[in-house]
C-alpha cells in the first residue's frame, strides 16, 4: 500500500497538538468531520483513542509517529507499512494446534509481529525464536521471555535448518507470502513441521 496524501487543514490540526510520550493531545476545538480527517491519519499512523486518558495513544512517542506525516504530508498506515495483519486468538489456536507443539521443541516466528503464535509456543514450554522488523512490535515481544527475539527483515536473515517448528502468518502484501513461506521451510530441521 502506497502513501495517502494527507489534506493542509488536517496538517494544521496535528501541527499545533501536543506530545507527551506516547499521547497526542489535540488543541482547541475541531469541527467533526475535521476531527474524523484527523482521527483517521492519527489511526493509520498506530494511535489510537483512548478514552480515560483523553488522548491518541501510540505504542511509541508520539511525536516519532507524526513527524514524518507533518514532514512528508503524507501518511502510511503503520500497520500496512510491513503489510502486517496481526494474527486473531481463534486462528492462533488453530494454526498452534496443527503444528503439535510439545515442550522442549525448537520454535521459529518469523515475521512474528506481536507474537500470536509465538505466545502460545512459550506457554506449551517450547523454545521459541521470534524474528521481526518493526521495532515497536520488537519492543512489545522482547518484554516476554522467549528465548531469542531478533529486529531484522525476516528475508535478511540466513537460512539455518535448526527448528521442529516454523508457526507462521506471512506478510501477504505483493506476494510477500511465498517468498516468506519458501524461506521459512529452510529453517526446518528434517523433521520439522511449518
Amino acid at each position: 500500500m502506497g502513501s495517502i496524501s494527507v489534506t493542509p487543514d488536517v496538517l494544521s490540526v496535528l501541527s499545533a497538538a501536543r506530545f507527551d510520550g506516547p499521547s497526542l493531545l489535540l488543541e482547541g476545538k475541531i469541527d467533526r468531520s475535521l476531527y474524523a480527517s484527523v482521527a483517521k491519519v492519527i489511526e493509520a499512523a498506530g494511535g489510537n483513542w483512548n478514552r480515560k486518558a483523553k488522548a491518541h495513544l501510540f505504542e511509541g512517542e508520539a511525536q516519532e509517529a507524526i513527524e514524518p506525516v507533518l514532514l512528508t504530508g503524507t501518511v502510511t498506515s503503520a500497520k500496512q507499512a510491513f503489510g502486517a495483519f496481526f494474527t486473531p486468538r481463534a486462528i492462533a489456536e488453530i494454526v498452534t494446534a496443527k503444528a503439535m507443539l510439545e515442550p522442549g521443541l525448537r520454535v521459529l516466528e518469523p515475521s512474528a509481529g506481536r507474537g500470536a503464535l509465538a505466545a502460545p509456543a512459550h506457554m506449551a514450554g517450547c523454545k521459541v525464536t521470534c524474528i521481526e522488523i518493526d521495532k515497536r512490535n520488537v519492543d512489545i515481544l522482547c518484554s516476554i521471555p522467549f528465548h531469542k527475539v531478533v529486529e531484522a527483515d525476516f528475508l535478511s536473515v540466513p537460512h539455518i535448518g535448526v527448528y521442529d517448528r516454523v508457526v507462521m502468518n506471512p506478510p501477504f502484501a505483493n506476494r510477500a507470502d511465498i517468498h516468506h513461506v519458501s524461506h521459512a521451510v529452510r529453517f526446518l530441521n528434517l523433521k520439522g513441521r511449518l
